[in-house]
């Protein structure tokens, strides 16, 4: 299964957030076609630290897509990100169990 993890900035309530969008692959076929058939967990990773934060079950179930937030200054804080690091995300499921995919890497740059 390929997964798409695509992050756009929105504020919300004030505050800077990031929100993901995560669907699979369009070209998928057979068993990997269709919605998700059950929520998914989530653990985004600094790729130069170590640092890990968990998103708990996101709820994707029957969907074709789903989507999670997390606030810009916590996935700073959480993952201890500078200006030259980038993160991962991970995706288990159901929440805690099989591993389903990773996609790949992402940055946060500062905007001019």
């Amino acid at each position: 299964m390929y997964l798409c993890l695509k992050a756009t900035t929105v504020v919300w309530c004030g505050s800077p957030t990031i929100e993901f969008e995560l669907k699979k692959a369009s070209n998928m076929s057979g068993s990997n076609f269709g919605p998700f058939d059950n929520n998914v967990s989530i653990s985004l990773r600094n790729v130069n630290n170590g640092w890990t934060m968990g998103v708990p079950s996101v709820s994707c179930a029957g969907q074709w897509s789903c989507t999670f937030t997390v606030g810009v200054s916590e996935l700073i804080n959480s993952l201890g990100l500078n200006g030259t690091n980038s993160f991962e995300a991970t995706m288990y499921s159901p929440p805690g169990g099989t591993y389903i995919g990773n996609t790949g890497q992402a940055s946060l740059v500062k905007c001019y």
